[in-house]
């Protein structure tokens, strides 16, 4: 067995969750891979097909024992490997990646647990997007990189005023209902990391091509070079974090974890004026906001965040401004 994971226990803080759907579709993504974390891939987005996973996906159950799965595919010789090669020299981009992880990781990993994704797979947005939701690809948005129609798929709003895919607590929801849509069909995390950036139209036809092959096999013998070496990387990460001192790694420092307080407000507003009247600056608002592409909330009921401790001040605030 693994030894303790001390960094990846400090990192993830899971809350148990059985979200539920019985009916789900999905168009496989595009990615944006991190040029300095994991170098250059070339013509993903050509790769990327139609709907594939079923129509009807029965839910409710939890993926078996899919933490110790995970610990034991990260110990594989290939993402052993992988993840010396990823440190070796350059383990700043790596520290970097894992240390702004802690802004948004309890979050992703609250909405895997739900969907009985293994908290590893919290580290695969390193990989798509440095942890950053502001990323942007070539179609792609956010911390998981959607493209625009696996967005509106999986519920989120993508609209010139609002791109929920910039949104860390959502996409990750959405990204978890789609990460377990690829496991009720592949049944191997390998497999779903592989259809998350190949498409899962691809991977099938992959496993159809090579009946009886193993996992890494399919890899290997069936998909472009980008998903071969994108599948052990995602691995790698989170192998990393979980032995970080094993790769030459110390001292990581998460930053601090994102924490608000939400209120519903019906007319349009921006930054500014929500910063205003909560008491606190346009930045930290417009960071707990990242989904308001214009600065400006939508007409209608629009739920905005707000640092913990200062909704009691804009409540008020809100009501003797709209009452004058």
């Amino acid at each position: 067995m693994r030894r303790q994971r001390a960094v990846l226990v400090m990192l993830l803080s899971l809350c148990a969750g059985c979200g539920v759907e019985v009916v789900r579709k999905s168009q496989p993504l595009g990615g944006a891979l991190d040029p300095d974390l994991i170098g250059p891939v070339a013509a993903a987005q050509q790769d990327y097909h139609g709907p594939s996973v079923g129509d009807s996906v029965g839910r409710g159950k939890l993926a078996p024992s899919a933490s110790h799965e995970l610990d034991e595919i990260t110990l594989h010789p290939r993402v052993v490997s992988q993840a010396e090669e990823m440190t070796r020299g350059r383990s700043v981009t790596v520290r970097d990646a894992l240390e702004r992880s802690g802004r948004y990781i309890d979050i992703i990993a609250r909405e895997l647990s739900k969907e009985g994704v293994p908290p590893e797979l919290a580290f695969l947005p390193a990989i798509e997007s440095h942890f950053s939701p502001r990323a942007e690809g070539a179609g792609t948005v956010g911390l998981w990189q959607f493209t625009s129609g696996t967005a509106r798929r999986y519920g989120l709003m993508v609209s010139p005023q609002v791109d929920e895919r910039r949104d860390p607590e959502l996409a990750s929801r959405a990204a978890a209902r789609l990460l377990r849509d690829l496991y009720d069909q592949f049944g191997r995390w390998e497999l779903v990391l592989a259809a998350y950036n190949a498409g899962p139209a691809r991977v099938q036809q992959a496993l159809d091509r090579h009946p009886g092959a193993d996992v890494w096999q399919v890899l290997d013998r069936g998909l472009p070079a980008h998903t071969r070496t994108y599948v052990p990387k995602v691995l790698a990460v989170a192998a990393i974090a979980n032995e970080p001192e094993r790769f030459g790694i110390e001292g990581i420092e998460p930053l601090q974890p994102l924490s608000y307080e939400t209120f519903a407000v019906k007319e349009s507003m921006n930054v500014a004026t929500i910063a205003s009247l909560s008491g606190c600056s346009s930045d930290t608002i417009a960071e707990l906001n990242p989904a308001l592409k214009r600065g400006v909330t939508p007409k209608g009921n629009f739920e905005i965040r707000l640092p913990d401790g200062s909704k009691q001040r804009f409540a008020k605030n809100y009501s003797l401004r709209n009452a004058n």
